[in-house]
Order: structure tokens, then C-alpha cells, then sequence
């Protein structure tokens, strides 16, 4: 691909995913486990990346992360997107992930081409969406809409017992 006709957004996606792929590669897919070496990694990353394009960062109880990117009304509600970073054992790269790199990629080109929104635009990286070790569903996506229950955070994995708190 000539990375010379590809927009600001665009490479960086490219650069993103590409990154992902090699990082947590795992035949035939990738793996990122929800709370896992490979989750973490993929948070680590989208936080660099936005912050690098003006993005402030905060986590949430959860982990969940969200960069936001100024608009130039704080009253205003902010435009929320995003997607989650972990992925089922040898899953796509672009399952969840791809949410996540195309929220960076308009913060990308809203930069690139000098435009500032009215609203905060927000970029959501939820955590264990994939959380099939756990016996609960979407705990990143509940807490980011405040409908996780705190005791849910002691439920323990089925494999290794480790909990979420």
C-alpha cells in the first residue's frame, strides 16, 4: 500500500494495527485476553498514540480507558466512540480493536486538518468484552454506563481464580 496517498488517520491505523497484529500474535490469530498481558499492551498503546495527538487520558475503576480530545464546548455532550481491545484466543485483529483505531483515526485527521469540534470527542477503550473466563458479561462496557454492580468484581475466573478486583 503507498502510505503517501493515505490520509494522517489512516496512517495511523495502519501503524496501529499493524502493531497489535505483531505484538499479539498468536497462529492463527491473536490473542489479547481480557486483563491479560495482551490487553494491556493494546491499552498502552491507543493511550501513547492519543496522547501524542493532544488526547487526555483517564481510566476508570474498571480499566476502561478515555482519551478525549477537547472540543470547544464543555457543556456540550461529547461524542463517544470506541470499541474494546481484548480478543477471544486466536481471534481477528480487527474485532473490537478496529473501533478503537477508527475513533484515533478521526482524532488523526480532525488534527491533521486543523478542525476542532464543538463537543469533546471521546475515544472509549473498554475493557473484557471477551471476558469468557469470567462469570459475568461486558464488566468494562457496565461500568462505563455505571451498571456494574461492585460485588461483580469479585467474581472469580473459572480457570485460575483470580478476580477482576
Amino acid at each position: 500500500m503507498n502510505s503517501a496517498v493515505l490520509t494522517a488517520g489512516g496512517q495511523l491505523a495502519g501503524r496501529i494495527l499493524e502493531t497489535l497484529a505483531d505484538a499479539t500474535a498468536d497462529a492463527p490469530g491473536v490473542t489479547r485476553v481480557a486483563y491479560g498481558p495482551g490487553e494491556r499492551f493494546a491499552h498502552g498503546l491507543v493511550r501513547e498514540e492519543a496522547q501524542k495527538l493532544g488526547a487526555v487520558a483517564r481510566t476508570d475503576a474498571a480499566g476502561n480507558l478515555y482519551l478525549t480530545l477537547n472540543g470547544r464546548d464543555p457543556d456540550l455532550p461529547a461524542l463517544v466512540v470506541g470499541s474494546h481491545l481484548d480478543s477471544v484466543a486466536h481471534g481477528g485483529n480487527f474485532d473490537g480493536a478496529a473501533g478503537v483505531v477508527a475513533g484515533l483515526a478521526l482524532m488523526a485527521e480532525l488534527m491533521a486538518q486543523g478542525v476542532r469540534l464543538h463537543r469533546d470527542l471521546i475515544v472509549l477503550a473498554t475493557r473484557a468484552e471477551e471476558a469468557v473466563w469470567f462469570p459475568l458479561s461486558y464488566p468494562g462496557s457496565q461500568a462505563a454506563l455505571g451498571l456494574l454492580d461492585p460485588e461483580a468484581l469479585e467474581a472469580k475466573r473459572s480457570d485460575s481464580g483470580r478476580t477482576l478486583a
